[in-house]
């Protein structure tokens, strides 16, 4: 779905942000969720390199993520790959 305004928010903690990114909102059942900076595609990528033997933290730090956020993305996605 479009985003339904972008840009700074008062719902988005300036500290949670530190590199001053846009943040993309849509509204959903009556309230705002922020989009993700990666599409489904991108995640599903990042899955497949590491299982390809790419190492975790070269990784994410490629993607400018945590590793934390790697493995919730592993958890989420990666049964679809089997």
């Amino acid at each position: 779905s479009e985003p339904i305004f972008t840009g700074r928010s008062p719902f988005v903690n300036p500290a949670l942000e530190p590199r001053g990114l846009e943040v993309e909102f849509v509204q959903t059942k009556g309230s705002y969720i922020r989009k993700s900076r990666f599409t489904d595609r991108q995640i599903l990528e990042a899955v497949k390199r590491v299982e390809a033997g790419i190492w975790v933290p070269e990784l994410c730090r490629d993607m400018g993520i945590s590793t934390a956020i790697f493995y919730n993305w592993r958890a989420k996605y990666g049964a679809i790959l089997l």
